[in-house]
């Protein structure tokens, strides 16, 4: 006799409450299986909003696999079956998962768009529900929105909109969606050179992940916490973390954010003393990025690779190369505290390879400095003072988080 219909739901419902538990563990293979077999049940059935739901979470998948091209394709086939069934939760579910592909492609305007319609759609009290989601989704799009308005420099509004997600969290009283929150402001705070808020926001987030068996986002937190470390003078407990998140990562196949984990654990090696092993990791972390077109990650890997040429006496031939495609990328991506400090690195390379007259131009100092811009230090930056800090062992993010949000190549 064959199955009922109502058996074959709930058969296909299962596989997608299958997939939310895997999830935080990591568990890609087994998560793939039950997405497919719920994706040809719904189909199958010819039940739309199932359908919808499995191409949703086959949007992160592919996402989390590097693969951005079936990501897309994928959200976007969810978010037109939202909006012709009228479905709340799936709606939430596409812009989600979209917003964080366009973040990964770094389309960093395009993917705050849809992170913020889920943040317009859950206002007041629901902000507190939790709609089947893993981690809130209130709290999850205020983290990958804030991640998108770090890379372009509006601080001010990635911080409140973080201390708002943080908020939400600590009501809720929910470790998943906790430690989602931490992962938003942290990495903020430690972009903007507050170390003092952002260590200890990202410690609770990490401790979180290891009491919960959260595998999927101690990556994410460890490397900005890893940077945060190694800035602040604490190389020494940078490494082990890094390559702690590298071999997390890479057990579980991830290829979205891959790159981003590896450029955190090369830069935690330069500064601990080890340009060779920071130039390995930066490489592998620029093939990576690029692979997966994860273009603003990628605009980072070419900075670090011409950072490592200014910090050592290893020849890298294509160290200027590599600071005119971060300045190209960065600004083409409206990355403005990477653009000012690509701009800055490349003055300073050309100043130390004797072309003054061409050094001069991309040297020059931004404006003052103003609540605003999310710069905390509020002073005049002369070219002098830019300098100072470009050549201190941790002026390679520290320039960018406190002295050159403004600058505009």
């Amino acid at each position: 006799m064959p199955e009922s219909r109502e058996r074959t739901e709930r058969t296909g419902d299962l596989r997608l409450d299958l997939r939310n538990t895997l999830q935080p563990l990591g568990e890609f293979e087994r998560i793939l299986e039950c997405l497919r077999e719920a994706e040809a049940l719904a189909r199958t059935l010819g039940d739309q909003r199932r359908l919808g739901e499995a191409s949703a979470y086959l949007t992160d998948y592919f996402r989390l696999m590097g693969d951005q091209d079936r990501a897309i394709d994928y959200g976007h086939q969810a978010l037109a079956i939202a909006d012709a069934v009228d479905d709340f939760k799936l709606r939430l579910r596409a812009n989600t998962y979209l917003g964080q592909t366009y973040h990964a492609l770094g389309d960093y305007r395009r993917a705050a768009g849809f992170l913020s319609r889920n943040i317009d759609m859950l206002d007041g009290d629901l902000a507190l529900q939790s709609y089947g989601f893993a981690q809130f989704p209130s709290v999850h799009s205020r983290t990958s929105l804030v991640w998108c308005l770090t890379e372009l420099g509006e601080f001010e509004d990635g911080a409140r909109i973080g201390r708002a997600g943080l908020r939400i969290a600590e009501a809720v009283d929910h470790p998943f969606t906790l430690a989602t929150a931490d992962a938003g402001i942290g990495s903020l705070y430690v972009r903007q050179g507050n170390f003092e808020a952002g260590i200890p926001i990202l410690e609770r987030g990490l401790d979180l992940c290891r009491t919960w068996k959260l595998s999927l986002w101690f990556p994410p937190i460890a490397s900005a916490l890893g940077v945060g470390y190694s800035i602040s003078g604490r190389a020494g407990e940078a490494v082990p973390l890094l390559e702690r998140a590298v071999q997390q990562s890479e057990g579980m196949r991830l290829g979205g954010w891959h790159s981003r984990v590896l450029s955190a654990m090369g830069h935690a090696y330069l500064l601990a003393g080890r340009p060779t092993d920071a130039l390995a990791t930066t490489r592998r972390a620029l093939e990576i990025a690029r692979e997966h077109k994860e273009r603003g990650h990628e605009a980072w890997a070419w900075r670090l690779l011409a950072e490592i040429a200014l910090r050592s006496d290893l020849s890298i031939p294509d160290a200027e190369q590599a600071l005119h495609r971060a300045m190209t990328l960065s600004t083409e991506l409206e990355m403005r505290p990477l653009a000012a400090h690509s701009r800055l690195g490349l003055g300073r390379w050309l100043h130390r390879a004797g072309k003054r007259d061409d050094a001069a131009p991309t040297s020059r100092p931004p404006p003052r400095c103003t609540a605003s811009s999310g710069c905390r230090c509020g002073r005049p930056r002369p070219s002098r003072r830019s300098r100072a800090y470009a050549d201190r062992p941790s002026g390679f993010f520290r320039a960018v988080s406190i002295c050159s949000a403004l600058i505009r190549p």
